[in-house]
C-alpha cells in the first residue's frame, strides 16, 4: 500500500564486566541508542489526454500527419496523429511531491501547407493530484481533457490566365490605345482582357476552389466599341477548362488549346489632308489677278498642278489628300513660278520648298505639319528707271562770250531715238526722264544721251548708272579758254646807279581791270623783268586790261608807265635830279615846308607820300596772243 521497508541492519556490541558490587558493568557500543528504522511510504498516478485530427475538406489519408504540443512551462510533449486521426497524447504520471494543481497548454505545431490550414485554437486543462493514502494518487482533469480535438481545413486552388494579341492593322499600337476583352461563362463576365501599346493582352486571371471543380465553357469577346478611325474585331472565342484536385491544395486547371492563341485583329482608318500656299508681291505697278503662273512639283520634280495669283497675291494649291498608309511620313514639294518674259518684269527665280509631315492624331484624322523655307513670297518687280540729263559748261564761267542760250540732246534707248529735249538757263541746264522701261526681253535697255555739240566746246559726256539701273548722265561741254601771256619790265634811268640810290629790288603788283591780281619782285637776278603765263583773255565776254603798279616807289626816283609795241609793261624809274653826278636838264627848286622851312624834297615821308599821289595809271593796250 506505497510503504516501502526499511531493510536497514544494525550491528551493536555489548560489553558486560563485573562491579564487584553485585552489579555488572554493561556498557553497549554507541549506536545502541539509535537503532531507528526509516519506512518509506510512496504514491503514484498518472494522467493521459485525448483527442482527435481531423480534416475539414478531404479526408484523412496516411500522409497526413500534424503535430502537437504538451506543455506544462516546465516540461513539453510533443506528439502526432496516427492514421486515424487519433491524437498521441503523452501518458503523464506524478508522485508525491506532484500533489496539487497542475495546468497544462495544448496546441497543435504543425505549419501550414499543401492547401492544409492548420488549427490554431488552443486548449487549457488543470489536473488536480491528491493522495488516496494506500500508494496510489487521485489524478482529477477538467472536463476537456478527453476532448482536446483538432480540425484542420483543407483548401485547393488553381487558376489560369488566358493569353492572346491585339493586332491594329493600319497603324502602330500606342500607349493610348488601350481595348478592353469580356470572358463569359454563359452570360456572367468572369473575367476581363485589356490590351497595352505592345498589343500584349492581359487577361483577368480566373480562381478556382474545390467548389469549382468540373467543367467550365467560356466565351471570350471584344468589348471595344468602333470609333476614332478603329473598327473593332467582332470574332469570339469558346475556351472549355477541367478543374480537377491534385490533393496538395493544388487544382489542376486544363484548358483546349485555343486559351493561348485568343487574338483580335482591329483595323485603323484615317485620313488628312495638306493646303500648300505661297504669296505673289509686285512691286512697280499694281498687281493684276491671274497674272502670273506658279508651279507645284513633287520631290522628282514632277509637275502636279499649276495655278495663277489672286488679285490680292495669294497662290492657293489644291489640297492634297492623306490616308493612314501615309502615317510618319514626310513628303517633299517644291514651288516655282514660270518666267513668261514679259517686258518690264524681273521674275523671282526663287524656289519655296515645302516639307509636310504626317502625323495620327489617334482618332482618325491626320495632322499634315506644313514647313515652308523661310521666304515664301515671290517678289516680282515691274522694274522703270530714270533717266537723268545734267549739262554743266567748263568754259571761265562763259568768260569769252561762245556758251549758246541752249543745246538740244536726244535720249536714245538701245541706240533709237526716244526723245530730244532743249536745255537752257530756264530748266538749269537738265532734264529728268521718269518710269522708263528698264527691260526688253529680259535684258536691261541701255539708256543714252546724244547731243548736238556746240561750236566751240567739246563734249565729255559721262554716264552712271546706280544699283536700282537708274541713269545719271552728265554732259560736260568744255572750252579752253582764251589766254595771254604779260611780260614787265624795270627801266632805270639814273646813268647806271652813279649816286648808288638804286635799290637791290622792286615791287610791282598785276592788275586786272583795276583789280589785285599778282605781285612780284624785280631785281638784277631776274633781269629786272618778269611775265605771267596763261592769263584770262577776256571777262564776261570783254577782254581784260592789265596794268602794273610798283609799290613803294624807290628814294629818289620817280616812277613812269608805257606799254612797248609787242605789250610789254615797261615801268620806268627815273632818278630825281640834283644828287651825286645827276642832273636834269631842268633844275628843280626845293620845295620848302611853311611850318619848318624844311626842304620838302629831303623829307623822305614827305618825298614817298607825294611819289605815291602822283601815281599814274597807264592804259596798257595788250595784243591778243591767247589761243584757243
Amino acid at each position: 500500500k506505497g510503504i516501502t521497508v526499511d531493510t536497514n541492519t544494525y550491528e551493536v556490541t555489548v560489553t558486560v564486566t563485573d562491579n564487584g558490587d553485585g552489579t555488572l558493568n554493561v556498557k553497549a557500543s554507541d549506536n545502541a541508542k539509535a537503532l531507528n528504522f526509516v519506512n518509506k511510504y510512496a504514491a503514484t498516478g498518472k494522467i493521459t489526454f485525448e483527442g482527435t485530427k481531423s480534416i475539414d475538406g478531404r479526408v484523412m489519408t496516411a500522409n497526413d500527419v500534424f503535430t502537437f504540443e504538451v506543455t506544462d512551462g516546465t516540461n513539453t510533449w510533443t506528439v502526432e496523429n496516427d492514421k486515424d486521426g487519433k491524437i498521441n497524447y503523452p501518458e503523464i504520471s506524478y508522485t508525491l511531491d506532484d500533489l496539487g494543481e497542475h495546468k497544462y497548454t495544448i496546441k497543435e505545431t504543425s505549419k501550414d501547407g499543401k492547401g492544409i490550414t492548420v488549427d490554431t485554437n488552443t486548449y487549457e486543462v488543470t489536473v488536480t493530484v491528491t493522495d488516496n493514502g494506500d500508494g496510489t494518487l487521485n489524478v482529477k482533469a477538467s472536463d476537456n481533457a478527453k476532448a482536446l480535438n483538432f480540425i484542420n481545413t483543407y483548401e485547393a486552388t488553381g487558376k489560369i490566365t488566358f493569353e492572346g494579341t491585339k493586332t491594329l492593322n493600319g497603324r502602330k499600337m500606342t500607349a493610348n490605345d488601350v481595348f478592353t476583352f469580356a470572358i463569359l461563362e454563359g452570360t456572367e463576365t468572369v473575367g476581363t482582357g485589356t490590351s497595352d501599346s505592345t498589343g500584349k493582352i492581359t487577361y483577368s486571371t480566373i480562381d478556382y476552389t474545390l467548389a469549382d471543380m468540373g467543367l467550365h465553357k467560356y466565351t471570350i469577346k471584344e468589348t471595344s466599341r468602333d470609333g476614332k478611325g478603329i473598327t473593332v474585331d467582332t470574332n469570339s472565342y469558346t475556351v472549355d477548362v477541367s478543374v480537377s484536385d491534385n490533393g496538395d491544395g493544388t487544382l489542376e486547371v486544363i484548358a483546349t488549346d485555343n486559351s493561348k492563341s485568343l487574338n483580335f485583329i482591329n483595323t485603323y482608318r484615317a485620313n488628312g489632308s495638306a493646303l500648300l500656299v505661297a504669296n505673289k508681291e509686285l512691286t512697280g505697278k499694281e498687281l493684276e489677278e491671274n497674272e502670273f503662273n506658279f508651279v507645284l512639283a513633287d520631290e522628282n520634280n514632277n509637275e502636279i498642278e499649276t495655278v495663277q495669283n489672286n488679285k490680292n497675291g495669294k497662290i492657293a494649291f489644291s489640297s492634297i489628300a492623306y490616308d493612314e498608309s501615309d502615317i510618319d511620313k514626310t513628303y517633299t514639294y517644291y514651288i516655282t513660278e514660270n518666267n513668261d518674259g514679259k517686258d518690264g518684269y524681273v521674275y523671282d527665280n526663287m524656289t519655296i520648298t515645302a516639307t509636310i509631315k504626317v502625323t495620327d492624331n489617334l482618332d482618325g484624322t491626320l495632322s499634315t505639319d506644313i514647313k515652308y523655307s523661310n521666304d515664301t513670297i515671290f517678289n516680282n518687280v515691274y522694274e522703270t528707271v530714270n533717266v537723268d540729263v545734267l549739262k554743266i559748261w567748263d568754259d571761265g564761267e562763259n568768260q569769252d562770250a561762245l556758251r549758246p542760250d541752249n543745246i538740244q540732246v536726244v535720249l536714245k534707248a538701245d541706240g533709237k531715238d526716244l526723245e530730244t529735249v532743249t536745255l537752257s538757263e530756264d530748266n538749269n541746264w537738265k532734264n529728268s526722264w521718269t518710269r522708263l522701261v528698264k527691260h526688253s526681253k529680259g535684258i536691261d535697255i541701255d539708256y543714252t544721251i546724244e547731243e548736238i555739240v556746240p561750236e566751240g566746246y567739246e563734249a565729255d559726256i559721262e554716264s552712271l548708272t546706280d544699283k536700282d539701273g537708274n541713269v545719271s548722265i552728265l554732259i560736260r561741254n568744255v572750252h579752253e579758254v582764251y589766254t595771254v601771256d604779260i611780260t614787265t619790265v624795270k627801266v632805270w634811268e639814273d646813268y647806271d646807279n652813279n649816286d648808288g640810290y638804286r635799290p637791290n629790288n622792286v615791287k610791282v603788283q598785276l592788275k586786272a581791270n583795276g583789280e589785285e591780281v599778282d605781285t612780284v619782285t624785280l631785281s638784277e637776278e631776274n633781269k629786272w623783268t618778269y611775265t605771267w603765263k596763261d592769263l584770262d583773255m577776256n571777262e564776261a565776254g570783254e577782254e581784260i586790261e592789265y596794268t602794273v603798279e610798283e609799290l613803294n616807289v624807290p628814294y629818289m626816283y620817280t616812277v613812269e608807265y608805257s606799254v612797248d609795241e609787242d605789250g610789254t609793261l615797261v615801268v620806268t624809274n627815273k632818278q630825281i635830279p640834283g644828287e651825286g653826278g645827276y642832273e636834269p636838264e631842268e633844275e628843280i627848286t626845293a620845295i620848302l615846308n611853311p611850318g619848318t622851312g624844311v626842304n620838302i624834297l629831303e623829307s623822305f615821308e614827305l618825298y614817298i607820300a607825294l611819289i605815291l599821289g602822283a601815281v599814274l595809271v597807264v592804259v596798257i593796250e595788250t595784243k591778243r596772243i591767247g589761243k584757243k
